[in-house]
């Protein structure tokens, strides 16, 4: 995900900011605070990004996370989310990363329906051909992706701060799941395929 400038470091500092407000400030029913994992932890990744986001952060990028940075990002992602759901048991906080979740799965279903190597580098990733087919800005990509994910965050954190009954985890989870299937197609759909389109980025 670290092709287009911006994506990956804003998309993180979201979901670590996210994290870290849930870590100090959520509650289970009888109103005990929930803490998860060390606030300081999530600091010391929310700071360093915010400082990385000045070089990546801008129309002609100087650093990116390459695929180290990426892939230490999502194992801490990973966990954290793991460890956030095993204290509170609510299973819709899978929602906070479902944008990216949302796009990364589909692409690879809709790779492998075609019988591609899934392991080849492509372009067929939705935000890299709104930058490369649409030819959006890396920038509105990016702040677009951050945008959606921000609501969808709000929504999961402002209006289910406590444990909810499972049945309306899975209703909340089924119905995102729909939503970002419906506009992953409906936008993929507006792109041609290009064999032309693979690339090493």
């Amino acid at each position: 995900m670290d092709g287009v400038n911006g994506m990956l470091t804003l998309h993180a500092l979201l979901v670590f900011s996210g994290l870290y407000y849930l870590n100090e400030n959520i509650v289970d029913l009888q109103g005990h605070s929930i803490a998860f994992t060390d606030s300081n932890f999530i600091l010391s990744i929310i700071i360093p990004l915010a400082i990385f986001g000045f070089f990546n952060i801008r129309r002609s990028a100087i650093a990116f996370m390459g695929d180290v940075g990426s892939m230490s990002i999502a194992f801490i992602t990973v966990y954290l989310i793991y460890t956030l759901i095993f204290k509170t048991g609510n299973y819709m906080y899978l929602l906070m990363f479902s944008v990216f979740g949302a796009d990364a799965a589909l692409t690879v279903c809709y790779k492998l329906l075609l019988g591609e190597n899934i392991f080849v580098p492509h372009r067929d990733f939705l935000f890299k051909k709104l930058v490369h087919l649409g030819k959006w800005s890396h920038l509105k990509v990016s702040f677009s992706y951050f945008a959606l994910q921000a609501v969808i965050n709000f929504i999961v954190i402002g209006l289910f701060p406590t444990n909810p009954k499972l049945s309306t985890q899975i209703s909340v989870l089924f119905i995102g799941c729909l939503l970002l299937i419906g506009i992953y197609v409906y936008v993929q759909s507006r792109f041609p395929r290009r064999n032309s389109l693979r690339s090493n980025d």
